[in-house]
Order: C-alpha cells, then sequence, then structure tokens
C-alpha cells in the first residue's frame, strides 16, 4: 500500500525537481552568454 502512494508523488518530486534544473541552467547560460 505503501509503495503505491508514495511512486506518484516520487514521480511528480523528481519532475519538479528535472524543472528547476532545467530553469536554474537556462538562467547559468543567459548570465555566461553576458
Amino acid at each position: 500500500m505503501m509503495s503505491q502512494v508514495l511512486k506518484p508523488s516520487a514521480g511528480s518530486i523528481l519532475a519538479s525537481i528535472q524543472k528547476t534544473v532545467k530553469h536554474t541552467a537556462y538562467k547559468v547560460n543567459c548570465v555566461t552568454a553576458d
């Protein structure tokens, strides 16, 4: 039961982390381009 409940939330956490990493990398690229 627990793993079934945790799996979706873990997936969404990973997705938000990936989004944040992409956004941060984009910011860094813009600063480096300057």
